[in-house]
């Protein structure tokens, strides 16, 4: 009972982590690459310091289970890092080129801080995407979002996203993200509802 038990909560971490790690479009950071290949010749070390009369089959197999215990402690524990937070109204998944999101949300998101509350709330959905090309020789598209609504402390206000999502013609595209929010009187601060979209991807 307790064996069974103890299966289903590993099974249960697997699967959590593998949603997680399906959010993030299947990115793996290039460290553990590295840590499972550490684990390569560590698991070969310790195949070959074992009791030679053992079967090679039992030395040998602890090499790739060695291995495959890097993938699932970052499947279990890790998988969910893919966003990276650049400052209070950017973040971009750590997957993408950060010079590129730099850039081109600065030159295309940028001006829409300058623009009236007026001006934003008439955008509405009307913006179409544009396809643009990173320095680095990616492409992406940009769309702006907007949404007014009230918040509690500063009244009737206008939240404004914009999403950089990088076209390499695979579902679950990653995807940077610009967010603020204006008020009617022209004040600038942080829009907590269009923080879920920086965990977002458009497929």
């Amino acid at each position: 009972m307790r064996d069974s038990f103890g299966w289903l909560v590993a099974i249960a971490f697997v699967i959590v982590g593998f949603l997680n790690w399906r959010k993030n479009g299947y990115w793996v950071p290039r460290f553990v690459h590295v840590l499972a290949a550490l684990a390569l010749v560590l698991g070969i070390l310790v195949a070959l310091t074992l009791d030679p009369q053992m079967s090679p089959f039992k030395r040998w197999s602890i090499v790739p289970v060695m291995v495959l215990m890097v993938y699932w402690a970052f499947l279990v524990f890790g998988s969910g890092i893919g966003v990276r937070q650049l400052n209070k109204f950017w973040s971009m998944h750590a997957s993408m080129d950060m010079k590129d999101v730099e850039f081109l949300l600065s030159s295309q998101f940028g001006p829409y801080r300058s623009k009236s509350s007026e001006e934003l709330a008439e955008l509405g959905e009307k913006f179409e995407p544009i396809k643009l090309d990173g320095r680095s020789g990616k492409h992406y598209e940009f769309k702006v979002l907007t949404n007014t609504f009230i918040d509690k402390t500063r009244g009737a206000s206008v939240g404004v996203a914009g999403l950089l999502a990088e076209m390499h013609g695979k579902s679950g595209s990653p995807l940077a993200c610009a967010t603020f929010a204006k008020t009617m009187s022209g004040i600038v601060f942080d829009d907590a509802l269009a923080a879920p979209l920086r965990r977002a991807f458009w497929h």
